[in-house]
């Protein structure tokens, strides 16, 4: 079986040298360049309130990123941001692809909307969202709560925390693969060294390795393959078919088929009674849980609110989270949720506001939307040179 997720094919030749112009927001270290988007112009891309938009890579597989805390890159197109580092602030968003030369630091609530490779070692921060396939060269961390819609590919080790979710499948190439407590994997795990799953955590297809230790608690849905040993704690269990040189089963321990040189069981530990104990694993649209094919799930099934009735993400929502939170995106011309409107930007003075309310003295319809000044509200807007109360001819300002 491959090592590498279907489908998942990136390369790193071929880009091209792109040309800098030197500004505030480039400083040259050596033959590196570091580029803070933080609210500095950088050549390339447009600025509106904290939002960068950038027709192509403004920066090189050897410069150093710094995004500031809120502000978002997007790439039009679905384009590809070329870096050497990069370091994502708090809450800060980059849509659109990233090819790191070396690593890639993701802050606290930052959000990836797209695929991401890097030369060596990815971190996710607490709580970090990445909707996209990940591959490191070297190691990949995820903090607690960290998200990953998409499957990951790791050089060395990947460590997984405390309740994060990766819905694809977790690959580390040379060296190990763990599991923080509640953690949890809906496609296959496959460790080249070892794979460790602490207390309640669970992968929902297969794990292979080439040793194996579940924790209290923690199970495979799928089948569990070993060349050496696999340790079973109390509680735990292998849905499937148990393949491994020496086994160890902790009390209460239970698999669906054994094939094993030597076991060693405890108390109660030995073939799971039917019915197998029933999976988190199952995905269940409107019980607050993401799985399976699921892109969000707020616990109810009624569209109109960011997650429809099938638990697929709506045009115009990000969706975050177990259960699911779900937020209009202001800026991308539709109007939804608690929007008045949305006109494609996050510019105030046109008619729909950077929070997409409709500005005193506008009336604005339509996705995206059109605004107008309203003539006769007493308010100047837009193309109004005055407005007297009325829309009467006559006075000094006339009907229009």
């Amino acid at each position: 079986m491959s090592h590498w997720p279907k489908g998942f094919s990136v390369g790193w030749g071929g880009f091209a040298a792109l040309l800098v112009v030197l500004s505030p927001a480039f400083a040259a270290t050596g033959n590196a360049v570091a580029v803070n988007f933080d609210g500095t112009a950088v050549p390339g891309c447009e600025l509106t309130d904290l939002t960068y938009t950038c027709a192509s890579s403004p920066t090189t597989e050897t410069d150093t990123i710094t995004i500031g805390d809120g502000y978002i890159i997007t790439l039009t197109d679905s384009g590809t941001l070329v870096v050497g580092t990069i370091a994502f602030g708090l809450d800060s968003v980059i849509n659109g692809n990233l090819t790191a030369g070396s690593t890639v630091a993701m802050a606290a609530r930052s959000v990836m909307n797209g695929d991401m490779m890097a030369g060596s070692t990815v971190a996710m921060g607490a709580d970090a969202y990445m909707i996209g396939n990940m591959s490191a060269g070297t190691s990949v961390a995820m903090g607690a709560d960290a998200y990953l819609n998409g499957n990951m590919v790791a050089g060395t080790s990947v460590a997984v925390g405390i309740r994060a979710h990766v819905t694809g499948e977790v690959t580390s190439t040379t060296a190990t693969v763990s599991l923080g407590v509640d953690a949890y994997v809906d496609g296959n795990l496959i460790a080249a060294t070892s794979a460790t799953l602490l207390a309640g955590s669970f992968v929902c297809l297969d794990l292979d390795g080439l040793t194996a230790t579940l924790g209290v608690g923690a199970f495979v849905h799928g089948d569990m393959s070993t060349e050496t040993t696999a340790t079973l704690g109390a509680s735990s269990y292998v849905n499937g078919t148990l393949t491994t040189v020496t086994a160890t089963l902790g009390a209460g321990a239970c698999y669906g088929h054994l094939e094993a040189v030597t076991v060693t069981a405890g108390a109660g530990a030995g073939e799971c009674p039917l019915p197998r104990p029933i999976s988190l694993c199952t995905a269940i649209c409107g019980d607050g849980l993401v799985r399976g094919e699921e892109s969000c799930d707020d616990g109810n099934t009624a569209d109109g609110d960011g997650c429809d009735a099938t638990c697929a993400t709506e045009d115009g929502w990000v969706c975050v989270g177990d259960p699911s939170v779900c937020t209009a995106i202001c800026g991308d011309g539709l109007v939804g949720g608690e929007e008045s409107c949305d006109d494609g930007n996050t510019a105030d003075g046109d008619g729909c506001d950077a929070t997409c309310a409709t500005e005193d003295g506008w009336v604005c319809v339509g996705d995206p939307s059109v605004c107008a000044a309203e003539c006769g509200d007493g308010l100047v807007g837009g193309e109004e040179s005055c407005d007297d109360g009325n829309t009467a001819d006559g006075d000094g300002c006339d009907a229009t």
